[in-house]
Formats: structure tokens, sequence, C-alpha cells
């Protein structure tokens, strides 16, 4: 193959592509990217096979269809450190030519024949959504999803559909964030539980807000295409929990918070707090909020708020980690905690579609 590239488009084809790619693997082949070179234009493929993307560059003007397997890491840095605006690439046999007006580099590569497919979609009914709004779904709940559990189900995040709804929901057993939104299009019932890599990856791909997403479900894996972009992922096995009972349903009291009022004294309230001793106590009193932190071998802080509670005293303590990051994701200027008692969870809700429920820590 042999093709004229602009840099910055492939650059950003590799960045993207580069991150479905796991760094230790005792297949060569899945630390390579598939350069495919057609008629049409340029694709960049990657894949761990559990997930695998195909970005599709049109800033190319290919000169010899082809294929080609290079090495991910080493392409990625030669394409960032070239300072020109196009690059030209040429695959013969066993290596990969890059030549810029000043600079030279050939890469060793491997055979094609050891890449694994990256599957498209079947053709079957999908749903369709808005990118922006698909992205704001996946920035409300990522982040409360399990990073390393034992419990693998919960290494993902659930996607529900009901009619035109689709509604998400992760949760690492301490905390569990739920967001909703109409979908333009979709009459197949979903149920299903996507890998945080796989999420991560979609959030990254999705730049322009009003593009049109197409996602599909077959079988144990979800296929998602953008106008450049197809992701393809195996789905998480396992069963989900039942979320919708870990929900309170008879809080007490709720109180309205400025969002960034809120975020700015818990983040000042948990500067004294340490690893060992990471919760910010949360004292409600009439039109009063005290939140403190503290930690025997750093000392204590104390943040006051003024806020319109009519309710009985209330004391309760979070981890402010957790607060503060659905917080800084709300996307919304107010919010409102509910709670009940300082043993039970608390929840924040932000207008109609997005809600979060948090654990109590105890506080000596």
């Amino acid at each position: 193959m042999e093709a004229i590239c602009n840099r910055a488009a492939l650059l950003e084809a590799l960045q993207v592509t580069s991150a479905a790619i796991t760094p230790r693997t005792p297949k060569p082949a899945l630390q390579c990217v598939l350069m495919d070179c057609q008629e049409a234009g340029l694709a960049v493929v990657a894949t761990d096979l559990q997930v695998g993307i195909r970005y599709r560059l049109e800033q190319v003007e290919v000169k010899e269809a082809g294929q080609g397997l290079v090495p991910a890491d080493r392409f990625l840095a030669i394409v960032r450190e070239c300072p020109d605006d196009t690059l030209s690439l040429a695959i013969k046999e066993t290596t990969c030519r890059i030549d810029t007006s000043d600079s030279h580099f050939i890469l060793n590569t491997s055979e094609v024949e050891g890449f694994p497919a990256v599957k498209e979609a079947d053709g079957q009914d999908g749903l369709k959504i808005k990118a922006g709004l698909l992205r704001r779904m996946i920035q409300r709940t990522l982040f409360a999803a399990a990073k390393e559990s034992s419990r693998y189900a919960i290494n993902g995040v659930l996607w529900t559909t009901e009619g035109k709804n689709l509604t998400m929901v992760a949760t690492d057993g301490r905390r569990l964030a739920q967001v909703q939104a109409e979908l333009i299009s979709g009459s197949t019932e979903v149920t299903a539980i996507v890998p945080t890599k796989t999420m991560s990856l979609l959030d990254r791909c999705l730049v322009e807000a009003e593009e049109q997403v197409w996602v599909g479900f077959q079988e144990n894996r979800i296929v998602i295409i953008l106008p450049r972009v197809t992701i393809s992922s195996t789905l998480v096995e396992g069963t989900f929990p039942k979320y919708s009972e870990v929900i309170p349903h008879d809080t007490a009291v709720s109180v309205k918070f400025k969002t960034d009022v809120l975020f700015s004294a818990f983040r000042r309230a948990s500067l004294l707090t340490t690893e060992s001793s990471q919760g910010v106590r949360m004292q409600f009193a009439k039109d009063r909020l005290v939140l403190t932190g503290r930690a025997a071998e750093t000392g204590e802080g104390k943040v006051e708020l003024g806020i319109e509670f009519s309710y009985d005293d209330l004391e309760i303590g979070f981890n402010p980690h957790y607060v503060l990051e659905a917080l800084r994701v709300v996307g919304t200027e107010e919010i409102s905690l509910e709670l009940k008692a300082g043993n039970t969870p608390g929840v924040i809700r932000s207008g109609d579609d997005f809600l979060y429920v948090v654990m109590p820590v105890s506080l000596s």
C-alpha cells in the first residue's frame, strides 16, 4: 500500500485506536494497528480481541491499495513528532516506510494474516442517539463503575431500553450513578452490560455533538457506528445487581445546593483528610451546614454554609472523593441532596434524568 496522509488526522486516528490495545500481550499482532488502504480511503484498525475499533480517514491520497500491520507505539511516536502537515506511507512486504520533508523511518511490520477481524454490524435493527447526548450519559455514569472487582458484572455499565428511553447505570458497590435520555429512534429491547474499556473508548470518539450514533446488539456483542468510527466489543457476562432496590424512595430531607458552592465546600473540607481517615462530616442544623474533615496526623478543616434547612438536626459522613466525582459531572447549576438518617444512603439528583446514590461512612 502507498498513501499520502494528513498528519493531524492520522495522529488522531492512531491515538484513538491505540487506546484499544493492551500493552502486555503474548501476541505481537495485537500490539499493532492494521493499515487498511482502499480506493475510498484509509482505515486504521486495532483490537485486543475483546474490543476492536476501525477509524476511517478521508484526508488521504491513496496511491496504491493494500494492507499492513505496523507496531502501534513506534508508529504513533513517529507521527506525533513529525512537524510536517502531511507524510507519506509505503508498506511493502515486511517494512513500512514513513517519509516527511526532512526525515525517513522504516518500521518492521508483521503478517496481516495474524490479525483478528474486527466485526461489523450485521444489518439488524438498532438504536440511534445523538453523539453529544451519548457522551454526556457516559461521563455521568462511567466514573462510578468498578475498576477492579471479583464481581465481574459491575466492571461495566448497564444499558437498558424501554420504548425510546435509554437508561445507563454504573456501580462499584459503594455508590451508584443512573442517567436517562431519549433516543432518536429504536424499538429494540436491550439489557446489556458494556465493558468500562469500551465505554471509555467510545467517549473519546464522540467529538461532534450533533452526529448520529447507531448502536446494535448482537448476541453477546455491541457494535457502535459513527460517521468515521466503528467499535465492536463483547459484552460483560453475568447479572447486574438489582440496583432499583438500592435507591432510597423514602428520604425525609431534601436540600438544594448550588453545584459549584457545594463542590468548593467539600473540596476545602477534605483538604486535611487522609487515606486512612477519608470522610467529611456534614452537620445540618437550622439554616446552616458545617462540613468537617479531620485526621489525627494532619489536623482539622471546617467549612460553613448558609442553607435553607427546616428539618430536625442531622449528621452524616461521606467519602469526599465520591461526592466530588459526582458533582463534577452533573452538568447543572443546582442539585438536590436527599437524606433520611446518618446511617442510610444519600441521593444527589440533577434534573429529572440523573441520580447518584452514595453510601455514608462512619466517623469517629
